[in-house]
C-alpha cells in the first residue's frame, strides 16, 4: 500500500515521535 509507504517515510523523518504513531496507528487499524 502507498499509504504504508508513505506512513514508513514519515516515521523515518519523525523518530522522535516514531513510537507513539505507532501505538496509534495499531490502536486505529
Amino acid at each position: 500500500m502507498d499509504m504504508v509507504k508513505a506512513f514508513i517515510n514519515w516515521v523515518k523523518q519523525n523518530l522522535l515521535s516514531a513510537q507513539i504513531v505507532f501505538e496509534h496507528f495499531h490502536v486505529t487499524e
